[in-house]
């Protein structure tokens, strides 16, 4: 489940800044994870921001997941 979510931010976020909207990462985890795997990926999202990997945004009254500096480094050491 880690995985998958760190493969679907990696997608997104590869720079410093670079921002998914929100509602994309909520239809990855309703439409890729099942039962008890949503509330363990909540979780790790949370783990993440609390980490300072992700952080939440809002631009022009959206929701967006933001990635640091410190995230970007270590979502490339993925594969």
């Amino acid at each position: 489940m880690e995985r998958k979510i760190l493969t679907f931010l990696k997608g997104w976020l590869k720079n410093q800044g670079a921002c998914c909207p929100k509602e994309e990462l909520d239809s990855f985890l309703i439409n890729e994870l099942h039962g008890n795997e949503r509330d363990d990926a909540i979780a790790f999202i949370d783990q993440l921001i609390n980490k300072k990997w992700i952080q939440q945004v809002f631009k022009d009254g959206r929701e967006f997941i933001a990635v640091s500096g410190y995230g970007a480094e270590m979502l490339k050491k993925i594969t």
